[in-house]
């Protein structure tokens, strides 16, 4: 079975749901300063997605929640840890790309696997 179907059966399974990414890109600005923003990068990519426990806590007065989760895709996609993935209106961080090899089993994955960190203004 291929990697796609493989995701697709798992979405079956579980709750499928579409994620996008996208990519910074930097760019300067009057006073010469960098400038981060965020642009669309791949689009409409079935996914399974779950979000976990996260964390809360109190800084400046002011509340901060962030949540946790893990995100399996298609492998052999063009993703880097520095990408955000938008998924139910949320937009998330990759914290890290699991690589294809590391598993219990030491054997191969036809998908990644993300994991990612709920961003806050």
């Amino acid at each position: 079975m291929t990697a796609s179907g493989l995701i697709r059966r798992m979405a079956a399974r579980q709750a499928a749901s579409m994620v996008s990414v996208q990519r910074p890109t930097t760019t300067n600005d009057s006073g010469g300063y960098p400038v981060i923003t965020y642009a669309a990068h791949l689009s409409s990519i079935t996914a399974v997605v779950h979000i976990g426990g996260g964390s809360e806590s109190v800084r400046y007065g002011r509340e901060n929640n962030r949540a946790f989760g893990t995100v399996q895709l298609q492998g052999g996609l063009d993703i880097l840890e520095t990408d955000q993935i938008i998924y139910d209106g949320r937009t998330f961080d990759i914290q890290h790309i699991r690589p294809a090899g590391q598993r219990t089993s030491g054997d191969k994955l036809g998908r990644m696997i993300l994991e990612i960190q709920e961003t806050k203004p």
